[in-house]
């Protein structure tokens, strides 16, 4: 609930003395307005955020997950300017086994979509 009165004061107005703070009556309560937005709980770990449903929550982008992104596309260019080189060459390269460059390889065939989400912390 929202005191109308409450926030004019608070951002700077001032009340004529001869007025009363509540015009039009004593009752305060007719000034209070109820403000509703849509929004949801969601789990994130062991903790709950409060996700307001027009995107206006803060977006935190995940840095290891942009970095594990860069690093597949990397790859991928690498592989489609040499297609000589095999997963084992890379992966010596990299100092990492061939079974990750495999897993990390597919990051680089996420629809664009997919990637822009990541990219803007949704």
């Amino acid at each position: 609930m929202l005191d109308q009165m409450g926030l004019a004061l608070y951002l700077g107005a001032r009340p004529d003395k001869r007025q009363s703070l509540y015009p039009g009556g004593c009752d305060p309560k007719q000034h209070l307005m109820i403000l509703t937005i849509r929004a949801r709980l969601k789990r994130t770990g062991i903790e709950m955020r409060m996700v307001v449903d027009d995107g206006s929550a803060p977006a935190t982008v995940d840095g290891t997950l942009v970095r594990l992104l860069v690093r597949a596309h990397a790859i991928r260019a690498r592989l489609l300017q040499d297609p000589s080189l095999t997963l084992k060459e890379i992966a010596a390269e990299e100092g990492v086994v061939s079974s990750y460059i495999s897993r990390l390889i597919r990051l680089s065939f996420l629809a664009p979509d997919i990637v822009t989400a990541i990219f803007n912390g949704r």
